[in-house]
């Protein structure tokens, strides 16, 4: 089951992440098809599902007209390659979460799910903990309870140098901030995601 939302007032649902401006903005996080001001997300039909409304297609045409519309325009190629490689016998959902300042869209990252909404991935916009925070606690309500989460590299040279479990990297990530975040991986020993 997901976390059960908690509204402020008729217009603002309780959100709680170490990411503040974000937070500020989140008026509600639905699961399944939405388009709103912090969330684009929506069903990713499978590659071998043949019929809609009595018209039969070739196999993967479908879910190539679900990820070339409006809603995907948010997702990396990388994890619409993802999608299509996972996504041959089930449906999925897939979850783009940001906010706005200005005119200027931040991304926060990505989720998807199958169609009964058990997590399956999540990709960070580059790494910060608040970032992380942010989209570890929009999770909470799009995915159902327990899940295990498959691991992301933080950084496009990540791949190289520490082998990543799933050869996935973090989007935009600046290098700059990638050796920021190699020092801590040295220091910790671990990944982050």
């Amino acid at each position: 089951m997901t976390k059960k939302t908690l509204w402020i007032n008729g217009n603002k649902m309780l959100f709680e992440s170490s990411h503040k401006t974000f937070n500020h903005k989140v008026d509600g996080i639905s699961t399944g098809n939405v388009l709103g001001n912090i969330q684009v997300s929506g069903f990713i039909r499978p590659y071998n599902e043949l019929e809609c409304y009595g018209v039969k297609s070739a196999p993967g045409h479908l879910q190539e007209w679900d990820l070339k519309t409006g809603t995907f325009n948010l997702l990396p190629q990388s994890l619409k390659d993802w999608i299509r490689e996972h996504g041959k016998d089930k449906t999925m959902i897939a979850y783009s979460f940001f906010y706005w300042q200005g005119m200027q869209r931040n991304i926060i990252g990505w989720i998807v799910t199958d169609g009964e909404h058990n997590f399956l991935k999540k990709v960070h916009y580059g790494w910060n903990y608040k970032k992380e925070s942010a989209l570890d606690e929009c999770q909470k309500y799009v995915c159902n309870g327990d899940y295990t989460e498959e691991t992301a590299a933080v950084c496009n040279r990540c791949v190289k140098r520490f082998k990543c479990l799933t050869g996935d990297h973090c989007i935009g990530f600046k290098e700059r901030k990638g050796d920021i975040n190699e020092q801590k991986i040295q220091k910790t020993g671990e990944m982050r995601t």
